[in-house]
């Protein structure tokens, strides 16, 4: 039974997961226009498309020919306003990235972009369709120094003062450096590990830049992941952050929806990660919320999972809460990431962390 189906969402949830299927597949124009004619919260629907990250797609659906005139006109000028604004953002954002990909190829330095603008050009067709905040970018664990002072020399900074000779013990109990880049306070997070490598089910750098492929946007070159290989990853991301954000559940139904997935690939590294829990419940969240339809043997894999349906229902809890999120709530989000974990192990380093 689709879980979606047991939750009862209110007018302005209910709005939103409409834009977002019509976003993909145009079937819910009638419920949409049902909606937007009935009394419409708009002070609320925004702050919740703030909350999920989806003002973008709320604003591309709602100023549509078909919808345009049962919308205020106040709010959709305060929803054009925000859509510019973040396609100039992610704009400024994609020329720092393909500068920074210029000057990591100049010296033979292989970099996979991960999500940022690219991903919104390539999942969404529209830069200025998903929010972000700065750049996510993998390099080999080899050449992480060199790529490192590159962006130094170019006017980046760590946001830390990093001790004289701390470098090896620093990166051996992390996986990133985040930089800043001194003039307009831009970040940029270079990545030798999409996940601590304590965990067992962190994704292994050099698996995923080799079979990393060459994708042409607007003419310029970059290396993305493996469509497989960003499915699992954004399965564990959203885990890792307690699926609060509805944009997290949209980016990998847009990435089923726009590849041809290699769904035993996926079944199979899932088990070999240790990460099932994560990625099966990912996956199903995505395509049960949104209506996407899998071939059933995938789906009957996807449900074999022991625990998928109650961790299906905690997330929709999650998603959608019903009090006011207290720090009592942020760590049950937490401790539901943990309770995803199969290993005994990854919960110890987990607590150990928190």
């Amino acid at each position: 039974m689709s879980h979606r189906k047991m939750l009862s969402f209110n007018s302005e949830e209910a709005l939103l997961i409409d834009c977002i299927k019509y976003f993909q597949s145009n079937k819910t124009e009638n419920s949409i226009k049902d909606s937007l004619s009935e009394r419409i919260n708009w002070t609320y629907l925004e702050a919740l498309a703030t909350y999920h990250g989806l003002k973008p797609l709320l604003y591309h659906v709602l100023s549509s020919k078909e919808f345009n005139e049962l919308v205020p006109p106040e709010a959709l000028t305060n929803l054009e306003k925000f859509y510019k604004v973040n396609s100039m953002w992610n704009s400024l954002l994609y020329e720092r990235l393909t500068s920074i990909v210029d000057t990591m190829n100049s010296n033979k330095i292989p970099v996979v972009t991960i999500k940022g603008p690219l991903m919104a050009k390539l999942l969404y067709g529209d830069i200025g369709m998903r929010e972000f905040l700065d750049l996510d970018l993998l390099v080999d664990h080899q050449h992480i120094y060199v790529a490192k002072e590159l962006l130094i020399k170019n006017g980046y900074v760590l946001d830390f003062e990093m001790p004289t000779g701390f470098e090896l013990n620093y990166e051996r109990h992390s996986y990133y450096y985040n930089l800043i880049f001194f003039e307009d306070k831009m970040q940029v997070d270079l990545h030798w590990s999409l996940i601590p490598q304590e965990y067992s089910f962190s994704l292994v750098t050099e698996e995923i830049m080799g079979n990393s492929k060459l994708t042409v946007v607007e003419d310029k070159e970059f290396l993305v992941m493996k469509p497989e290989y960003l499915l699992i990853y954004l399965c564990i991301h959203g885990a890792k952050h307690g699926w609060v954000q509805l944009n997290w559940v949209m980016d990998i139904s847009q990435l089923i929806l726009t590849n041809d997935i290699d769904w035993d690939f996926v079944i199979d590294e899932a088990k070999k990660l240790n990460a099932v829990s994560m990625v099966y419940l990912g996956i199903l969240l995505a395509t049960d919320l949104f209506c996407i339809k899998l071939p059933d043997k995938i789906v009957n894999e996807l449900r074999s999972e022991k625990r998928i349906n109650t961790n299906l229902q905690t997330t929709y809890e999650i998603l959608f809460p019903r009090v006011a999120v207290s720090y009592a709530g942020k760590l049950r989000n937490k401790l539901f990431y943990m309770s995803l974990m199969s290993s005994f192990k990854d919960k110890l380093y987990f607590i150990h962390d928190l």
